[in-house]
């Protein structure tokens, strides 16, 4: 199966990406227990663990481990 995140706002580019049988049935059980539609659930997932993560490579960067060019972000 493939899964086609359709984020709400100004939409610039589409991602798919191929899920477990197990991991959709998981978004169809959070979609239907929530109200809302599995691509919106797996834009909130997909946001929260990239600025999660761009925090922790910005702290990173701070410590001087590593140079981020913020233009090519």
């Amino acid at each position: 199966m493939q899964l086609q995140l359709d984020f709400s706002g100004k939409k610039t580019e589409k991602i798919t990406i191929a899920i477990t049988d197990e991991l959709r049935d998981v978004l169809n059980v959070l979609a239907k227990e929530t109200g809302k539609e599995r691509a919106a659930i797996c834009a909130e997932y997909v946001t929260e663990k990239a600025v999660a993560d761009f925090g922790i490579l910005m702290c990173i960067k701070m410590k001087g481990k590593v140079s981020v060019n913020m233009a090519q972000l």
